[in-house]
């Protein structure tokens, strides 16, 4: 008895064969069906054909078969525990390699080769060459016709040079427990050929669907495979190519010796329908892409099923922010499944932008950019920022940190230390231990919180995976931990971290289908638009080996880089036949760089007899430049995209003047933000941060003291006053030392502070700089219809026994008590939205917000529970006026509303000036034009619905 072999024409759909023949089987067969698959994808799209075939299912387990050789375990049987073997990360052969690299005088072999040598050390592996590889490189270098010429002994020099270094990485993995995962997956193929029986005893009915190649040392199993009768391989014929080699032709090659038993399932195949092929031509990449846009919902428009459309990319890193950013504008309902770097996601951006820093000699430019990256930006105040951006601009352009700080005034150059300590911790000119670097690359990334920057669930374990991955594998060398350069650690980071592979999973097979051209070989799709059709894109340029040719390698008994091509090709071809409507797209340049259009294409106009045809600019690209001056702050659809996402602040904005709203929500920076609040900005951070050091003994420098646990000790209070005033003292800018307002603070903010916290509300925990709202954990609201995410963070929450207090820090003056009561004061009842559904202490006590007042040591509310109102008012808690917390948040709400509805009737974020608070865009607003100075004064619609005059053609809704 021996496996069957099924045999269908390229123009056969995989996916839909198997689904039919899996609609014999019994649910107890499929519950014991082993389903292997080239790739996991690959395995989601028969389970939800099988979903949509069948009513009910037990669906059959479904591996990859790089996983099904993993679970054949990492210890081969015989083999003692202790020598248990890790797969070798990437980053730790480049490691090893660097080292050997430096440490040893190669002639031949330099720094930069180690990519090369982990290349060819893992194909050696993969083809079963690792052992005789490197003897039948010297032999031919030998026996070459052109032996006589000079190079070629420095030629053998070098091949002996290869064997050696590839030795000592043979001994120093062994030394570590490690195997490469070439090496690791190549004695898996054995253990699993040798133990099948005992591996494969729960299953009935064993597939392997849709391979088109595999590695020389896996085809170990292939044997064990076809004398098994429970096993059936389903694989396409090979289609005629462009390229002389086929690999799936060689894999046909191999199992037919094998002598399975083979059915050839195209006999009763449907006749296929027409072929419809196109070819475009944009005049860049981002036209491109629009395009596609507009193909896609044109397929829609005709039926077409989403599920059924594929995107198909041919260089991600080339394509795959214009796709996220097109497609996020259109909204169109899409998966998509691209991988994208690390270096490419907004925390990779910022380290990125710090390597850069180091990489350009600490330039000017290089140090704007990084304090100009938004996580950089989320560690500082505005105002404090921009001040600090000035001062440095100011300096001129000095190439040192040093000189920098040198050129600043004196009142920046605290805050200069702090950004200047931050940068310096990974400077590229220390030699630290590995451990040292990482642990300063860990502190790094805690620092600026890279894990709340990713804006989904999956993109951030992947990206969190990619990051434990490099770490561990740095750490994999145990106590043996060396020396590094800051250059040899960077190389390291750019090269496995920034460059390491992050990639949401999304939702499978729902909406458009955008992914990589090797992922959709067989998916079922009905409509496929290619872009990137040129050469260099599709196929992709071959690498330029420098220590050893591609004849060479094929000398060796290694297949080459043509592979590669002829990969590309295979996949093509297998498309071509199978799809009823293919669209090939590319762009007429790159920048200044012409680009020529794929062989691929060349040939498929040639055959099919079609044209290329040029695309015009797209109608959503053409701009109109006649825009009239009453229509300030028109962009369209633009509300519900920048509301998405909402902190206090930015509320606010669009409560008092849409059009500063616009304006910030753009990322636009006002130069005209009013120097003179910088010194009072620092004094707030200053007096901030001491009433949060107070209760968790940190500052934003580091730790001053134990955390503050409160006891029934009848010295609390003083207690409590010194620790306070200690740690004013130790936290004092420098400036201020010997003021009046640290004499002030001492003498009487504190004190009433501290009767407030310790007597008044008897706070028996107390939590600051309490933040809500991470990708991770949304905090949402329903407005409109619409979901709306709150972020921010929480001066102080303070916990007695009755009721849990929420305070603001205000310098000097507090927000009118009338306007929280009206809805415009949005802080506290925001905060108070955010809580009701996720707060640190369960089940939530009472709300009463308020704001303390820090130099007066005042404390006021602004919302209370009416249940409790008259217990707060014999503590002095609150007054008679003070507004309930369900009332003000049922203003907030309404008037939030109010503003988005009249926003969308007059179809622009117009200027306010009915409340106007001469905001960092009062440089930039017009209202002081006299060409337009009367309309805007009509437009102070916030100042009518105060005073009850709006039109009546206005609703106002309630939520």
């Amino acid at each position: 008895m021996s496996a069957k072999l099924h045999l269908l024409t390229p123009d056969q759909c995989l996916v839909e064969q198997l689904s039919q023949n899996f609609q014999s089987h019994s649910l107890e067969t499929l519950r014991t069906t082993l389903l292997v698959v080239p790739t996991q994808r690959l395995g989601t799209a028969i389970l939800v054909r099988l979903l949509e075939t069948r009513p009910a299912i037990i669906p059959p387990q479904i591996v990859t078969l790089e996983a099904l050789l993993r679970s054949a375990g990492t210890r081969r049987e015989g083999e003692p525990s202790s020598e248990t073997y890790a797969i070798a990360h990437e980053a730790t052969i480049d490691l090893i390699l660097r080292q050997r690299l430096e440490e040893h005088p190669y002639q031949h072999l330099r720094l930069g080769h180690e990519r090369e040598l982990r290349l060819l050390y893992g194909e050696l592996y993969d083809h079963l060459l690792r052992n005789e590889g490197m003897e039948k490189l010297q032999a031919t270098i030998v026996d070459d016709i052109y032996k006589n010429e000079a190079h070629l002994g420095s030629l053998y020099d070098r091949a002996l040079e290869i064997a050696a270094i590839l030795e000592f990485l043979d001994q120093r993995l062994s030394e570590l427990h490690l195997r490469i995962r070439s090496h690791q997956l190549a004695l898996s193929a054995e253990t699993l050929a040798g133990d099948w029986d005992r591996i494969s005893e729960a299953y009935e009915s064993i597939t392997l669907i849709g391979f088109t190649s595999m590695a020389t040392s896996w085809q170990k199993i292939l044997p064990t495979l076809v004398a098994d009768d429970r096993v059936a391989f389903w694989l396409s014929e090979a289609p005629r190519l462009y390229h002389p080699t086929s690999p799936l032709k060689e894999l046909l090659k191999t199992l037919h010796e094998l002598k399975p038993e083979i059915h050839h399932e195209n006999q009763n195949a449907p006749v296929a329908p027409r072929k419809a092929f196109q070819c475009f031509v944009a005049q860049n990449i981002r036209e491109e892409v629009v395009w596609v846009s507009q193909m896609v919902q044109k397929a829609l428009d005709q039926g077409f099923p989403a599920a059924r459309i594929g995107l198909l990319v041919t260089d991600e890193n080339l394509y795959g922010t214009v796709i996220r950013s097109v497609f996020a504008e259109g909204g169109l309902d899409c998966n998509i499944a691209l991988p994208e770097s690390w270096g490419g996601t907004l925390a990779g951006r910022h380290l990125l932008a710090l390597l850069q820093f180091w990489k350009e000699k600490q330039n000017l430019p290089s140090l704007l950019a990084w304090i100009d990256h938004p996580l950089s930006a989320a560690q500082w105040d505005d105002a404090k920022l921009i001040a600090l951006r000035r001062g440095i601009m100011q300096a001129g352009v000095p190439a040192q940190l040093d000189h920098i700080r040198a050129e600043l005034k004196e009142e920046l150059r605290e805050d200069f230390d702090e950004l200047a300590s931050t940068l310096s911790a990974l400077r590229m000119d220390q030699i630290l231990s590995l451990s040292a670097w990482l642990e300063h690359l860990d502190n790094y990334i805690n620092a600026f919180d890279y894990w709340t920057s990713f804006p989904s669930r999956d993109v951030l374990q992947s990206s969190q995976e990619v990051y434990k991955d490099f770490v561990a594998s740095m750490r994999a060398f145990g106590s043996q931990q060396p020396l590094m350069t800051g250059l040899s650690f960077w190389d390291l980071v750019e090269s496995h971290l920034l460059k390491g592979s992050v990639r949401g999973t999304g939702e499978p097979l729902a909406g458009i289908q955008i992914l990589s051209l090797a992922e959709a070989r067989y998916f079922p799709f009905e409509v496929v638009i290619i872009v990137g059709c040129h050469e260099g894109c599709f196929p992709k340029a071959l690498p330029q080996d420098e220590l050893l040719d591609n004849y060479l390698k094929k000398m060796i008994g290694l297949p080459g880089w043509e592979v590669l091509e002829a990969m590309e090709d295979q996949t093509f071809h297998l498309l071509k036949a199978r799809l009823p409507h293919l669209i090939m797209l590319r762009s007429a340049r790159l920048g200044e760089e012409l680009l020529v259009r794929s062989r691929f294409t060349e040939a498929l106009i040639a055959r099919e007899r079609t044209q290329e045809i040029a695309l015009p600019t797209p109608f959503s690209l053409v701009k109109n430049f006649e825009a009239p001056l009453e229509e300030e702050g028109s962009l369209e659809n633009w509300l519900d995209i920048s509301t998405a996402r909402m902190s206090a602040s930015r509320l606010d904005k669009l409560l008092h003047c849409p059009y500063s709203f616009l304006l910030e929500s753009l990322g636009i920076r006002s130069e005209a933000s009013r120097a003179d609040e910088s010194d009072s900005r620092r004094e707030g951070e200053w007096l901030h941060a001491v009433l949060q050091a107070f209760i968790t003994g940190q500052s934003p420098r580091g730790k001053v003291m134990e955390p503050w646990i409160p006891d029934d000790e009848p010295d609390l209070y003083e207690r409590a006053l010194e620790r306070i005033n200690l740690i004013t003292d130790r936290m004092v800018p420098f400036d201020l030392k010997e003021s009046v307002l640290v004499h002030h603070l001492k003498h009487h903010a504190w004190p009433r502070y501290l009767e407030h916290l310790l007597k008044q509300i008897g706070a028996g925990r107390s939590i600051r700089e309490y933040a809500f709202g991470h990708t991770h954990a949304p905090v949402t609201i329903e407005l409109r219809g619409l979901s709306r995410e709150l972020h921010g963070r929480i001066d102080a929450l303070d916990f007695s026994s009755q009721w849990s207090f929420v305070t603001d820090y205000k310098r000097r003056t507090i927000p009118s008590l009338d306007k929280s009561k009206k809805g415009l004061n949005p802080q506290l009842s925001f905060y108070a939205l955010a809580l009701k559904q996720r707060s640190p202490v369960r089940p939530l006590p009472p709300l009463v917000l308020g704001y303390w007042n820090i130099y007066q040591g005042v404390w006021t509310a602004h919302g209370i529970d009416e249940e409790h109102r008259s217990l707060l008012l014999t503590n002095g808690l609150c007054s008679k006026a003070t507004p309930t917390t369900e009332a003000m948040t049922d203003e907030l709400m309404k008037t939030w509303r109010w503003r988005e509805e009249d926003i969308l009737e007059k179809q622009r974020f117009y200027a306010d000036p009915g409340q106007c608070q001469l905001c960092d865009y009062a440089g930039l607003c017009r209202k002081d034009d006299p060409r337009v100075h009367e309309r805007m004064a009509a437009q102070d619609r916030l100042e009518q619905r105060l005073e009850g005059r709006e039109s009546p053609g206005v609703k106002i809704a309630n939520d």
